[in-house]
């Protein structure tokens, strides 16, 4: 009985975590792009712009996370019709072409990668991509979620990997960056516009939320979310400021 409660209390607080954290960072820092964008551009500023971060992904994760288990609601339809009854409708449609967005935007950094890194052409690696899409969604929830654990879990050590090598190889460089590159003026707004488009994330996560019973368990898949997106932004930004 006791390990049964302690492997439902860890899936309510590790599961929302990883699949949020594969969500926002498996696409958009795989090319860097984000984090020179909304992160490290304002220089020494950049610890400031992960806490401001980490903050608003931890009240918005227990929001949402509350908000979902409050109304037994583990889907973005079922979901928009307890929040908005007369407008869930619009909430489904900017769903779907939202999801439409990210694989598209995804995908074309995978092939982008793939092509770069291991020269496979881009429309063999498209292809592959797109196969490798329809047979996990077609084996249903259960396997979208071990996907996107497992995911998660190589995505930190991809990162961490990606920290040592950077900082081993050009570590001298790592100070005089942090202090010279960028303007530190309107960090804040970066920060927000960071949050502002991540949080169509959330919905994608509602699923995740079933295993959470209790709201002690909300909060501590909150903080667990908020940090397990902000340790790569971390990571990743101290690589590419090395």
């Amino acid at each position: 009985m006791f390990n049964i409660s302690i492997q439902k209390n860890l899936k309510a607080i590790l599961i929302p975590g990883l699949v949020f954290q594969s969500i926002v960072t498996g696409g958009g820092f795989a090319t860097g792009r984000e984090i020179v964008q909304y992160c490290i551009r304002h220089g020494i500023a950049f610890p400031w712009i992960l806490i401001t971060i980490l903050i608003f992904f931890i009240v918005l994760n227990f929001l949402m996370i509350e908000t979902a288990r409050l109304f037994q609601a583990f889907d973005y339809r079922s979901w928009g019709q307890k929040i908005i009854p007369k407008l869930w409708i619009v909430l489904d449609v900017l769903f779907v072409a939202m999801a439409i967005l990210v694989c598209s935007i995804v995908i074309s950094g995978a092939v982008e990668v793939v092509q770069d890194i291991i020269a496979i052409p881009a429309i063999v690696s498209l292809f592959i991509s797109i196969v490798i899409i329809v047979l996990i969604t077609a084996g249903g929830k259960k396997y979208v979620l071990t996907t996107k654990i497992f995911g998660a879990c190589f995505l930190m050590l991809g990162y961490l990997m990606f920290l040592f090598f950077s900082i081993s190889n050009f570590g001298n460089s790592l100070y005089h960056n942090v202090h010279t590159f960028g303007n530190v003026h309107g960090w804040w707004i970066s920060a927000l516009e960071y949050v502002g488009y991540n949080t169509v994330a959330l919905p994608a996560c509602l699923y995740t939320f079933q295993y959470v019973k209790s709201r002690k368990q909300a909060l501590l898949a909150s903080v667990f979310s908020g940090f397990m997106v902000i340790i790569p932004m971390l990571f990743v930004s101290l690589s590419v400021l090395s």
